[in-house]
């Protein structure tokens, strides 16, 4: 993409030159970021689709962890953390644990948001809307012990995450489901 060398150049100028600029805050200009004008390759833009779908699926099995991970800490401190230091330490670990599940729900959100814009240059079909649903941060991001604490038998409601095809029958699903 020859316009990006334009674009860098651009950004360099807002930024002092006594100042580097971090490798992490330098802006990559992917194509689905720059705006719809500017030319860039079909296999440029799937290239990117399947980065970000990949992304998608990583960030899907990261919260997936993360979320038994707080479930296994909330049943460990009800069961066994008796005194207020104890307490203290542990919700201080659950907390860097929703600390990284809202970090790594960001990331999937983000890739989701290209693969929405990159959707229609490639003419995808809808069939990965099936799967890399969007995220209800409120309903969807729930350990299983607050899935069902406040909710009746009737009105259960276990969240997509929970039902994807890989993620169905794994040994660690079946351990958690034990505890409801």
């Amino acid at each position: 993409m020859p316009f990006v060398s334009h674009l860098r150049a651009s950004e360099e100028s807002i930024h002092s030159p006594a100042e580097p600029t971090p490798v992490e805050a330098i802006h990559l200009w992917l194509p689905s970021t720059v705006s719809p004008i500017t030319q860039c390759s079909t296999q440029l833009h799937h290239f990117e689709w399947m980065l970000h779908y990949m992304q998608a699926n990583d960030t899907l099995k990261d919260i997936w962890n993360l979320l038994c991970l707080r479930s296994h800490l909330y049943k460990f401190k009800d069961n066994n953390i008796v005194s207020q230091a104890a307490n203290t330490h542990a919700r201080s670990t659950i907390n860097k644990v929703d600390n990284k599940v809202s970090m790594v729900t960001g990331h999937y959100e983000a890739a989701s948001a290209a693969l929405t814009s990159l959707a229609p240059l490639l003419n995808e079909d809808e069939a990965w809307k099936n799967v890399l649903k969007p995220l209800n941060r409120n309903r969807d991001l729930k350990s299983f012990k607050d899935m069902w604490e406040k909710e009746t038998e009737g009105t259960r409601h276990l969240s997509w995450i929970w039902k994807m095809l890989g993620y169905q029958r794994t040994p660690v699903l079946a351990c958690m489901m034990r505890f409801i």
